[in-house]
């Protein structure tokens, strides 16, 4: 394998490149002859010679094509030695190299003879031409010479190179043969430890399964023909652990909020209960103390005893109710209602001023007055209203709304006061 990429590295460093530079020279070559053939022409039967510069410049240009390739030629073959790109009869390289060289100065000394010569055809005599000539024919002939010998160099390589290549054929079928029978077991070993897995998975699958058994979950029976295959069986598995688990987190959150509403709500009247109240509070006051408006009313059915001992703690109990729902909707969405105990219930309002509470109030007090309530006509509420002042807690903010109660039951009742 080594051999071979060696050889083809050759190939596409040295020999491509080098085909091409001898391509160039043989049609400089042919140029070449024409320009000369022209030139002798032109030098013994043109009778207008003395208007060209043809023998010496023209020449002189197609020398120089000529010796930049054979140098790009020399420096192709110097570079693939160097970088170790020639692996095959470096000897025959080393020869092409020395006649490149010899060349070169065959070039040279042929330009420095066409220096010599005169700038004007008119003044070339025929003994110099005949010498250019005999000059040009050596050259000629060397390069030929060379051309042969790069021709049989990069010829050599490439049988090595399709006799490797053939090689290479038979080496990948081994190899793909080997592939073949490696990926047959490691297959086979891969498809033993899925079943290993996939009978580990079960057995866990089951555990949780059975864990959970005591729940409200169904438990959906897979059927044995999923069972015969593992895959499908595993996936059958999954679904209905799956949709177990789904369904215990739906109990489960169910249940939460269940004891969520059991801790924050008054189990009669669905109000928010005194815990919650003591919670939303000093909330609410922290929010107050940064500049927002909060006010509370403390609402008081009159004459509740009365309609206990009257009608019994059963129909008191349906007013509450009913109160409650009355007043909810008749606030906002953003206040909040507490049964705080008994008949007392307290109101958060935020974002209002003294005037608007006092008319929120008025209103809920008329609005009260005139529904029906079970077995009793109508009740009235006396009411009394706050709202934050710099530096309150919980306790002052609370009892100046307790205080006001008071004082609109001291006056008769059924009435507003704000402290």
């Amino acid at each position: 394998m080594q051999t071979i990429e060696k050889e083809m590295h050759e190939l596409t460093k040295v020999d491509i490149p080098l085909n091409e530079k001898i391509n160039e020279i043989e049609i400089l070559q042919i140029k070449h002859h024409l320009l000369m053939e022209v030139s002798e022409s032109k030098y013994f039967k043109n009778t207008e010679i003395q208007k060209h510069l043809g023998l010496k410049n023209n020449i002189k240009e197609s020398i120089e094509h000529q010796i930049v390739r054979i140098r790009l030629a020399l420096k192709i073959i110097e570079q693939g030695i160097a970088n170790e790109h020639i692996a095959v009869v470096q000897t025959a390289h080393i020869s092409a190299i020395d006649s490149i060289k010899r060349l070169d100065q065959l070039y040279s000394d042929y330009k420095n003879y066409l220096a010599i010569l005169p700038l004007k055809n008119k003044n070339l005599s025929i003994e110099q031409w005949n010498h250019a000539k005999q000059l040009d024919t050596q050259l000629d002939n060397e390069v030929e010479a060379l051309l042969l010998k790069l021709e049989e160099v990069t010829k050599e390589v490439s049988i090595y190179t399709n006799k490797h290549l053939q090689q290479f054929v038979i080496i990948n079928f081994i190899l793909g043969l080997c592939a073949l029978i490696i990926g047959s077991i490691m297959t086979q070993y891969i498809i033993s430890s899925f079943r290993k897995t996939f009978s580990r998975i079960h057995d866990h699958l089951e555990t949780i399964r059975g864990s959970l058994a005591d729940s409200d979950v169904e438990d959906v029976p897979v059927q044995d023909e999923a069972k015969k295959d593992e895959l499908r069986y595993l996936e059958k598995n999954l679904q209905t652990l799956s949709e177990n688990l789904s369904q215990e987190l739906i109990n489960r959150k169910d249940a939460e909020n269940k004891l969520l509403e059991l801790a924050t709500k008054d189990r009669l009247t669905g109000a928010y209960n005194r815990h919650r109240w003591e919670e939303q509070l000093t909330h609410e006051l922290k929010i107050a103390s940064r500049g927002g408006l909060l006010g509370v009313l403390v609402l008081d059915v009159d004459h509740f005893k009365k309609v206990n001992d009257s009608y019994g703690h059963d129909v008191g109990d349906k007013v509450l109710i009913k109160l409650a729902r009355e007043i909810t909707n008749e606030l906002r969405e953003t206040d909040l209602l507490y049964r705080l105990g008994g008949e007392e219930f307290a109101v958060l309002i935020r974002g209002q001023s003294k005037e608007q509470l006092l008319h929120c109030a008025e209103q809920l007090k008329a609005y009260i007055s005139n529904i029906n309530f079970p077995k009793i006509d109508h009740i009235t509420l006396s009411i009394g209203i706050t709202s934050y002042k710099p530096n309150d807690t919980e306790n002052t903010f609370f009892k100046r709304a307790d205080i006001a109660l008071y004082e609109a039951k001291a006056d008769g009742r059924n009435k507003v006061k704000f402290a």
